[in-house]
């Protein structure tokens, strides 16, 4: 018995910044969307301005940052661009969670993670990364793999974040023969 891992993502300051600043080297139609409705001057701090709009004692205010949030991060998951509206509970109920996590850091110092991997190094892992993933980089996973010894990395040539994605799915499901 062990881990089988999938979009690795260790709640650093670096992983936090790429989801909200450098996703749009990859997607920049999806961030331009993502941005739009966020007022010029609070761009500097998109996270900020977004938690506060779900927080937001205006409800239709709160679910509208909701499906403009959960719509970025869904348009960036798979390895074609394809614009995937969210909205309602669901929208809101993931992106108050997310940017909760974001503005506290995950709630762990940078690189925690990594320093920790001893504690449980003796624990059997496999990691299913895609390789266009822009939700939760490659190099966020490698470097997982590479600290955690025994671990075990298969790198999906044709996919992104998704889980879905034919070949994801079928190296999670291999994973646990």
């Amino acid at each position: 018995m062990g881990f089988i891992l999938r979009g690795i993502f260790l709640g650093t300051k670096i992983e936090i910044n790429w989801f909200l600043y450098d996703i749009k080297k990859f997607f920049p139609e999806a961030y331009n969307k993502f941005i739009s409705s966020v007022p010029q001057n609070k761009r500097n701090n998109i996270l900020e301005w977004f938690y506060n709009q779900l927080h937001s004692k205006n409800r239709s205010q709160s679910l509208k940052a909701a499906s403009v949030w959960a719509e970025y991060e869904n348009s960036c998951s798979s390895i074609n661009y394809s614009p995937r509206p969210i909205s309602g509970e669901q929208a809101l109920a993931i992106s108050k969670i997310e940017t909760h996590y974001f503005m506290n850091d995950c709630f762990i110092e940078d690189n925690y993670i990594i320093k920790n991997l001893n504690k449980i190094s003796n624990i059997k892992s496999f990691i299913v990364q895609g390789r266009h993933d822009v939700i939760c980089p490659p190099f966020t996973a490698l470097k997982l793999a590479d600290c955690w010894n025994g671990a075990k990395i298969e790198v999906v040539d044709d996919a992104g974040h998704s889980g879905f994605e034919t070949n994801v799915s079928k190296k999670l499901i291999n994973a646990n023969d």
